[in-house]
């Protein structure tokens, strides 16, 4: 038996976690997790953030599922004044600030309540009504907030109101505090103002500039001698008031200072113009590009001294595992190039000088890249790491080599005095890349970069050294930060199956030193996104077109025994197709499918075959049948439909058409029941059938938006019965499954609209032929908000028990509603998702209003404990009672005992960065088919589980 139920021994709240057992449990895994000798290592499930403070503590943040109903504000404060010695672990609640002693600053739900919390003490904060803390600073020992009503002292009127400003980003130097208004990218000049606040004061100080001619701000700096710097998409001193656009005279002066060779006098005119658009100077632009001839010789020149620069450095740092003699061979052919170059620069004697980065040409390419000429250096592309106290900054952003001409990265530390220091240049291209980078000070203050699919990073001594560029590193999405002891944090989103809805994101803990993880060598075969197994367990999929690494895939072993896999390309027949014969006779198999781009395989006993059918791997749906038969089908009925039966292929608009055309075939090769997403785990290999089934000879369609049933090869007007029966002259959306036993009578159950309850029908099979009824309407009981597509509630299709005809809906929070015999309705409390059904009464449910993880839901209500501390999808039911559950490092078993306590059993660890996504069913004893998608495609993999008697071997 699945569930072993404990009759009668506790209530039903005895089985169901609570708040502070899961705060308790969560406490307990994070202990076991932090203090694993791994080198990453999930953090539970169930945390949907990790904060630190600037003395490295780290803040775990426990989450709940719905976030529109908050945890009360004193569970929130309880939770974290029971925290442990080495870190917080916070119920729902929100840190938005830090004291300068370790004290935090938390808020909690809608009440408007707060406190600063040290390690013992803590102080109630009065929040206004109305209102939300969202920052607070620690000056001098007084505390300020900011809200959307503006900036100022707990209690009192803002010192800087909402009127004044609106989005700001502030700067807390720890003598006062800098109020900068978000000012985004803009090609106009625009006011800028600066604001100060000191903490024996009660109103600001305001610092206003007018015209200033670029937007984007990130940052400020406070000079000595008073000046102010300010950095956006550029950088510069503020004046009292700059030009609305570049001067004309300035432009003519740029001008004659290139002709003139006029060194000195160009860097101060570019200084100024290349603050402003390129829109500003596209007269400067124009005329640069039109000088003489022999600079356009030298702009072709340079243009290529470049390019060849770049070659040249792309060899140097080619990969070791390119032919070396092959590599030395172009090095030489650049090498004569680049002399051939040189001599031709020396016969232009009057214009060398001129090279970069004072040519016509660099200038020109600069300043329409928005390049600016800052403190002798060409710079672009500004992104601010750290600009805290006021006093200094750390930018990254991109440069032109003044020897080489090319553009480079680099690392670069501003001062107060306005002048740029180099720290670190890289050729590594993990700079710039969005909001994808991330940048954090670990505890012992070094500069660690972390940058997805590329890995992790180390400035030290002006040097940027490679830390881990493992599968498992450049896996992980975001670098949340450093703790005291090293320990780095990171974030990961995941993609789940769609019949469960999660907060799509895992955090990791990273601890150098340690092994990392034991992965599986995963090998795959591209797919599309439909996959099933048919009868004879065969992989049916769509796959992608023009895709020859398919040829040569591989399917994985657990004993990391890579098989080869033969390709054939299949003979077929088509009996209803014979200028399809006469196109195959007369063109290669291959040259049709590219043309047609038809991609359609079949895996089975280490061999994959090619089917020559139109399929589209976007919409395409496949339907297991009889008989060795399976059906390919379209979602939107663009394309057509096919019936694969051995080496036979017949082809049809439609469904319906092939039931008027080939009833006998249908007859012959339909499956015997309808399922719909959402179904019993068992079933998973049909999912999404929902289209066809041979219910005692008379084959059911639903396809191309029209319900009917057809009886030797003629309709018997379903839809049209429909029609009159629901008052409407259309129908949407349906959907058929079953047959479906009730009280011992089998019915078809047709849903006309999915969001509505009331548009279920039941047909019914009798002498008389087959009659139609309506399923009533829900008592006032039934809640009014059932439509499934509502604000925060999840659209999902109900779940069908075929045995018992009853059928679970999900209504969101803890509702499920059911129909016992498709006349009566029964509400199922303490609920969540149908998961599925175990012995006709009892049934798994995922929780995801409250916290997220799965309960029972039999005579006694228990929740499955393993599924709240450990992100845990389950997405196979074994019959033994084991269940298959996908995790953040790869497959886990479950197995129960008899207190219903789940259990770990067995674990598959798999590479991170393939993300696993269902299991398709199983082709063997111990063999699991799962679709994954690792970034650039979906594939499906073959996963062994070693058996039992293996298994003990392993672990010891």
């Amino acid at each position: 038996m699945f569930f072993c139920l404990i009759q009668g021994r506790l209530s039903a709240s005895d089985y169901i976690i609570g708040e502070d057992e899961l705060h308790q449990l969560l406490k307990e895994e994070l202990q076991k997790n932090l203090s694993r000798e791994t080198l990453f290592t999930p953090l539970p499930n169930n945390l949907k953030n990790v904060m630190l403070s600037p003395a490295h503590d780290p803040v775990f943040i426990m989450s709940k599922g719905d976030s529109y109903h908050r945890a009360p504000f004193d569970k929130v404060l309880k939770s974290v004044l029971s925290s442990e010695d080495t870190f917080r672990l916070m119920i729902d609640g929100e840190v938005i600030g830090w004291g300068d002693g370790g004290e935090i600053v938390i808020t909690g739900d809608s009440t408007q309540k707060g406190a600063i919390v040290d390690k013992d003490n803590v102080i109630d904060i009065r929040i206004p009504k109305g209102l939300k803390y969202q920052e607070a600073y620690q000056l001098k020992g007084q505390w300020f907030y900011r809200t959307s009503e503006g900036i100022g002292k707990e209690g009192l009127d803002p010192i800087i109101p909402k009127d004044v400003i609106q989005n700001v980003k502030v700067i807390n130097t720890g003598e006062n505090l800098i109020v900068l208004p978000v000012r985004y990218f803009s090609d106009k000049p625009g006011d800028y103002d600066i604001y100060l606040i000191r903490p024996e004061g009660e109103t600001f100080e305001k610092f206003t500039y007018k015209n200033l001619p670029f937007g984007g701000i990130q940052g400020a700096l406070r000079c000595e001698d008073g000046r102010w710097i300010v950095i956006g998409s550029k950088i510069s001193f503020f004046k009292e008031e700059f030009d609305a656009e570049p001067k004309e005279e300035d432009i003519r002066a740029v001008l004659e200072a290139v002709k003139n060779k006029e060194q000195e006098k160009l860097k101060t005119l570019l200084a100024n113009i290349s603050l402003f658009p390129h829109q500003y100077f596209q007269e400067l632009l124009r005329q640069l590009r039109d000088m003489p001839v022999q600079y356009r010789n030298l702009m072709n020149i340079e243009s290529s001294f470049i390019s060849y620069m770049s070659s040249i450095r792309n060899i140097n740092v080619a990969d070791e595992t390119q032919d070396e003699k092959q590599r030395e061979k172009i090095k030489k052919v650049l090498d004569n190039s680049l002399e051939r170059m040189r001599k031709s620069i020396k016969e232009l004697d009057e214009i060398t000088e001129m090279l970069s980065p004072f040519s016509p040409q660099r200038i020109v390419e600069l300043l329409s890249r928005q390049f600016q000429y800052f403190d002798g250096q060409w710079i672009g592309n500004i992104r601010v790491l750290e600009a805290d106290n006021a006093n200094a900054a750390l930018l990254m952003l991109n440069y032109a080599d003044n020897d080489s001409g090319e553009i480079l990265q680099g690392i670069f530390h501003l001062g107060n005095d306005g002048h740029l220091k180099e720290i670190c240049s890289s050729e590594e291209s993990i700079f710039f890349l969005g909001g994808h980078m991330n940048f954090v000070r670990d505890n012992q203050g070094r500069m660690i970069f972390f940058a997805p699919q590329k890995g992790l990073f180390l400035v030290d001594q002006g040097k940027l050294t490679k830390i881990d560029q493992s599968p498992t590193m450049k896996a992980m999405q975001n670098l949340l930060g450093c703790d005291r002891h090293g320990r780095l944090y990171f974030s990961q989103n995941r993609t789940t199956s769609g019949h469960i809805r999660y907060s799509g994101r895992q955090i990791w803990v990273y601890k150098e030193g340690f092994e990392g993880l034991k992965e599986e060598p995963v090998k795959q075969l591209p797919a599309g996104v439909t996959t099933v197994l048919d009868s004879k367990k065969r992989i049916w999929f769509v796959g992608y077109p023009h895709q020859p690494d398919i040829f040569s895939g591989l399917i994985l072993s657990s004993r990391s025994e890579q098989k080869s896999v033969e390709f054939i390309e299949k003979e077929i027949v088509w009996p209803n197709r014979k200028d399809i014969e006469e196109v195959m006779k007369k063109d290669d198999t291959r040259q049709y499918l590219d043309r047609q781009g038809g991609n359609v395989f079949c895996y089975e006993n280490e061999k994959l075959c090619r089917y020559p059918v139109n399929a589209d791997q976007s919409e395409a749906q496949i339907i297991p049948g009889k008989s060795d038969s399976v059906y390919i089908c379209s979602r939107s009925n663009r394309l057509p439909t096919y019936v694969i039966e051995e080496n036979k292929i017949w082809e049809g608009k439609d469904l319906h058409e092939l039931a008027e055309k080939n009833f006998d075939l249908l007859l012959r090769t339909a499956p015997d029941r309808c399922y719909i997403e959402g179904v019993s785990l068992e079933e998973k290999n049909a999912k999404g059938n929902t289209k066809i089934c041979n219910y005692k000879d008379i084959i059911w369609i639903c396809d191309n938006n029209k319900i009917e049933a057809y009886k030797d090869a003629k309709p018997l007007f379903i839809q049209k019965r429909l029609e009159l029966d629901d008052g409407r002259t259309n129908i949407s959306s349906p959907k058929i499954f079953g047959p479906v036993i009730l009280k011992g009578k089998e019915k078809m159950m047709i849903m006309t609209n999915p969001s509505y309850v009331q548009d279920i029908f039941w047909a019914i099979l009798g002498k008389e032929g087959i009659s139609i009824e309506r399923s009533p309407e829900p008592s006032w009981k039934w809640p009014d908000c059932y439509r499934l597509t509502d604000p925060g509630k999840l659209a999902c299709l109900p779940l069908v028990d075929f045995e018992s005809g009853r059928v679970f809906y999900y209504n969101g929070g803890d509702r499920v509603w059911s129909t016992i015999d498709g006349k009566r309705y029964a509400r199922i409390p303490y609920s969540g998702i149908p998961v599925f059904v175990e012995k006709e009464k009892d049934m798994v449910v995922f929780r995801n209003e409250d916290y997220y993880g799965y309960r029972f839901m039999g005579k006694d209500i228990c929740d499955i404990k393993e599924t709240y501390v450990k992100d845990l999808e389950i997405i196979y039911r074994e019959k033994d009672g084991q269940v298959v559950c996908l995790g953040p490092e790869g497959i886990v078993w479950l197995e129960p005992d008899d207190e219903l306590v789940y259990n770990i059993i067995y674990e598959k660890k798999i590479d991170p960065r393939y993300n696993l996504l269902d299991c398709i069913g199983k082709v063997g004893e111990d063999l699991y088919v799962l679709s994954m998608d690792d970034k650039r495609r979906f594939c499906i993999i073959v996963i062994e589980r070693l058996p039992k008697s293996e298994t003990k071997e392993n672990e010891t």
